[in-house]
């Protein structure tokens, strides 16, 4: 499986709620690395479900937008 990266777009007001995001985004399968950026979330995996992480997150956040999904090429 290739590694991806998925951007999400959602609020984080406080640090509470940047904790639960990140919780809920390194919790899924395949997961190696989550960062934000204001209001921007990046979870770089392999095989990671992006439909499934962003239904996850909606069900603990609220709102969530898919805004990129991009194939990561690793060179050898």
């Amino acid at each position: 499986m290739a590694k991806k990266k998925v951007v999400l777009k959602l609020s984080m007001e406080d640090a509470k709620r940047r904790a639960k995001a990140m919780k809920c985004a390194v919790g899924l399968l395949g997961v190696v690395s989550a960062s934000h950026d204001g209001d921007k979330l990046t979870v770089v995996g392999e095989g990671i479900d992006s439909v499934a992480l962003t239904m996850l997150l909606r069900k603990k956040m609220g709102n969530v937008q898919l805004v990129t999904l991009t194939a990561i090429d690793e060179k050898k």
